[in-house]
């Protein structure tokens, strides 16, 4: 399994346009995924059809094909710097 692989909890932004016709309306969105799926899709601009894996949030979100985001990593803890860095210099 691909560590970088989007799954239901992880917080996203919407990073890339649709890969079919560049519509760009959704970049910089970043919502909380609920749930993952491998479906048909169909681009809400061109109406391109394709297969796909769609990230879908909560509050209505409609499906964002997980290829157009970026996984938002939660900042360290500051003990796990503090941490990290006195390994670093042992």
């Amino acid at each position: 399994m691909n560590q970088d692989q989007i799954k239901p909890g992880d917080l996203v932004m919407v990073v890339k346009p649709t890969p079919c016709c560049g519509h760009s309306s959704g970049l910089g969105r970043v919502f909380r995924v609920s749930e993952v799926s491998r479906d048909l899709s169909r681009c809400t601009r061109c109406h391109a059809v394709f297969i796909s894996t769609l990230a879908s949030g909560a509050n209505n979100m409609s499906g964002v094909l997980t290829s157009m985001l970026k996984k938002l990593n939660p900042p360290e803890r500051e003990e796990n710097r503090e941490k990290r860095k006195e390994l670093e210099v042992v």
